[in-house]
């Protein structure tokens, strides 16, 4: 793929596209997966979601990598299961290992079903994107096992952050679940367009109040995501009081519905250089520390920019939160 082509497909598309989309998602790792994958099939004038991935995680809630990745294909069925136009939407097991961890290509039935459906793109037809909710272990795979991929898709992917006007990852789970997995898709040329978590998704705050709201005895589905959300606060919060979470994967998905929420621009892919995914001892959560299941390393390696020529990507770099959660309360409770 040459520039031009590259940046043909960075375009942020056209609202009179219906797009194609599989999503790749580690949905039990946190509730706001299901809040983007529940929008995305409620909003059929605009997404033809074709298939959903399961991906893992690394936390409390799983006992390592093939665990989390069925905890997460178990919550998908859950939530599809209140959604009646969901039946055609095909929900695939992930990676149950990590490139990181065994320096090759994880095969799975997702990364199979992400080749066929990249591959039966017709060369000057529309590309199929790939809506990246968690780590990049199978986008990467099936681009390994398959490189003609890249032709065929737009990666979408929330994942790392800026700050302090630098390329930042502290605590982020998708890339550091698999993080050559991460490199690699970087690194590839396939066409990214990048939502960072802070400061961008990080902006798409919500409350239990809200929720309850706007979305409150409106439909099963609705049932299903109050109650994901009530657990999350329970088992987080530490004062309930003016408590508030960012839904940070529906940024993934408000960049597709409707690209003016969203500000962007191109500019050369960031690099994640060696030694990446360590961090400060102060920015690991207790319970992982001294915890072989978990990678993490105490350095201040950042992403880094670099200064030779390199394939561009899309960056977003602003969400509006107020149409965003217009749209989103409005689909999901029906009240259109």
């Amino acid at each position: 793929m040459d520039d031009k082509q590259r940046a043909k497909k960075l375009e942020l598309p056209a609202m009179d596209r219906i797009l194609r989309i599989v999503i790749d998602s580690d949905a039990y790792n946190e509730v706001d997966d299901l809040y983007a994958i529940a929008w995305a099939l409620c909003s059929p004038e605009r997404l033809k979601v074709e298939a959903i991935y399961a991906e893992p995680f690394l936390n409390f809630r799983c006992n390592g990598i093939a665990d989390a990745m069925q905890k997460s294909y178990d919550e998908i069925l859950a939530l599809t299961a209140t959604i009646s136009n969901a039946e055609k939407c095909a929900i695939l097991h992930g990676a149950a290992n990590t490139y990181t961890a065994i320096g090759a290509p994880v095969n799975s039935p997702a990364v199979q079903d992400l080749i066929k459906r990249a591959m039966a793109t017709p060369a000057d037809g529309e590309p199929l994107y790939v809506v990246a909710l968690g780590p990049l272990t199978t986008i990467a795979s099936a681009i390994m096992l398959d490189p003609a991929v890249i032709e065929k898709i737009v990666v979408v992917w929330m994942g790392y952050g800026l700050e302090d006007e630098k390329w930042s990852v502290p605590m982020c789970p998708n890339t550091l679940v698999d993080i050559e997995a991460a490199r690699y898709v970087m690194n590839c040329g396939v066409p990214l367009i990048q939502i960072p978590g802070t400061p961008v998704s990080s902006h798409l705050l919500t409350t239990l109040h809200d929720l309850r709201h706007y979305l409150s005895e409106k439909n099963r589905m609705c049932d299903l995501l109050l109650e994901r959300f009530e657990r999350w606060q329970r088992s987080w919060a530490k004062d309930e009081y003016a408590w508030s979470k960012s839904l940070w994967d529906i940024g993934a998905l408000a960049v597709l519905i409707n690209p003016s929420w969203c500000r962007s621009y191109c500019m050369r892919c960031p690099v994640i250089p060696k030694g990446f995914g360590r961090h400060q001892a102060d920015d690991v959560p207790e319970y992982q520390r001294g915890d072989p299941r978990y990678p993490w390393e105490f350095d201040n390696a950042r992403v880094v920019l670099p200064n030779e020529p390199r394939h561009q990507a899309r960056i977003i770099f602003e969400i509006k939160r107020n149409p965003v959660y217009l749209d989103l309360y409005k689909k999901l409770s029906g009240d259109r």
